[in-house]
């Protein structure tokens, strides 16, 4: 039972950096906090749907800059940014940034999504 459970949140987090790159390719950056929210409302509380949800984000954000980095310039278009943004010739920090970036869409996300599971109405 606890490697189907195991293989299970597997499949389930492979299927939500899918939706995060999709989202991503397609300039809906937004799926990542989403993502994050369905994973806070589902999941167990624990170390666990932290880990998943942060996953998501890192993981959905650079690998798609991973595999781009491969056939176009994007270290040097982040040069660039980073020169735009007045931090000299450092396109690692643009790079480093835009990952933070969804690593904190999935937290924040996870966070909305395990306050309003737990969030009980008043009575009347």
């Amino acid at each position: 039972m606890r490697k189907t459970a195991f293989m299970l949140w597997g499949l389930l987090l492979v299927a939500a950096i899918a939706v995060v790159w999709l989202g991503n390719q397609f300039g809906q950056w937004y799926f990542t906090f989403v993502v994050g929210l369905v994973i806070g409302l589902w999941g167990r509380p624990g170390f666990s749907t932290w880990l998943g949800s942060w996953a998501v984000g890192v993981i959905g954000w650079g690998l798609p800059l991973a595999l781009r980095a491969v056939h176009e310039p994007v270290i040097k278009t982040a040069d660039v940014v980073a020169g735009i943004a007045g931090l000299g010739n450092s396109g690692m920090v643009v790079l480093g940034v835009t990952i933070l970036l969804g690593f904190l869409l999935a937290t924040v996300g996870v966070w909305l999504g395990a306050a309003l599971r737990s969030w009980r109405p008043a009575a009347r």
